[in-house]
């Protein structure tokens, strides 16, 4: 529903490791560059109620879990996957379901949407196709 609601750019951020790290680190850097950024998903303090706040020249950086990406049906305007390993396999039904939903957080991204990968990561590289 933030992504819906949000009027800047979102960079997402996923993976079965690193995704606090890298998330931290793109919020990091881009405040360094200049940018006012808002953090959030898994991070930070809730969003929605920083919404009035938001303009479009603002950047939201979301930490985005497996679960948080099973149902959406929109994708940020930069899409991270960290890498995809086996990884809550007793939530999930199987590997294939937890991979699915990670690729969720690419798979609504118009012409305009970014797919940044970790391409030593097997899962990650079939991605790219």
């Amino acid at each position: 529903m933030l992504m819906k609601m949000c009027p800047c750019k979102i960079i997402g951020v996923t993976g079965s490791d690193g995704k606090t790290t890298t998330t931290s680190l793109i919020h990091a850097l881009l405040q360094k560059a200049g940018y006012r950024t808002f953090l959030g998903g898994n991070i930070g303090t809730p969003l929605f109620a920083r919404l009035p706040e938001m303009t479009p020249e603002d950047i939201v950086v979301l930490e985005l879990s497996s679960f948080q990406l099973m149902g959406m049906e929109i994708s940020p305007d930069i899409s991270v996957i960290t890498n995809v390993t086996p990884n809550h396999l007793n939530i999930h039904k199987d590997y294939q379901e937890y991979i699915e939903a990670k690729k969720n957080i690419f798979n609504f991204q118009n012409e305009n949407g970014f797919l940044i990968l970790n391409y030593y990561n097997e899962i990650n590289k079939n991605c790219a196709k």
